[in-house]
């Protein structure tokens, strides 16, 4: 039986590549972006299915996890892919909105996303939740504060999901 699949951010780049690697495996995928052009792209070239939402908005995380659900009938796997780079420059030169900005795309949507993910999967018997995140999350780089600070964050949180859901629902976090 194929496995029902989500990939946040999965219009373009690293999530796209996920998306065909698991279509091309033959498993359901759904996948959901910001960017409604990349969107009509997936679906004009493939079988994977689509919605529009900004994962750092928790109505339209609620939104799409009800299209998943009538779209997959529930979920087996999700990876958590939207990230944004954020501002670079001096901590002192960082707005509390670019600061928030960050957390809220690198961090908050994560929680949003496996909040709402890991009740379809204990009701499915089980199932992955995938984070991905990065090296500087491990290893400080300059002038990169929110975002080092979002995905070291994320990191804890991935550690801490995995002993709290295991061994019903696997929880990993993959450097990029």
């Amino acid at each position: 039986m194929p496995q029902r699949v989500l990939v946040t951010a999965g219009g373009s780049g690293i999530g796209l590549v996920i998306a065909q690697a698991f279509a091309a495996a033959g498993e359901r995928v759904h996948v959901c972006d910001i960017d409604r052009s990349r969107l009509e792209a997936v679906s004009a070239s493939s079988e994977i299915g689509t919605t529009a939402a900004d994962v750092s908005d928790p109505d339209q995380v609620a939104a799409l996890f009800d299209e998943v659900q009538s779209e997959l009938g529930g979920l087996d796997v999700l990876v958590n892919n939207a990230g944004t780079a954020g501002p670079t420059g001096p901590f002192e030169s960082l707005s509390f909105d670019d600061w928030h900005s960050t957390l809220a795309v690198n961090l908050d949507s994560q929680f949003l996303c496996t909040r709402l993910a890991v009740l379809m999967l204990k009701t499915a018997c089980g199932g992955s939740i995938v984070n991905i995140s990065s090296r500087s999350g491990e290893m400080p780089q300059t002038s990169q504060s929110a975002y080092g600070a979002s995905k070291a964050a994320l990191n804890m949180a991935t550690r801490n999901l995995a002993l709290d859901f295991a061994p019903k629902v696997r929880v990993n976090a993959i450097g990029v």
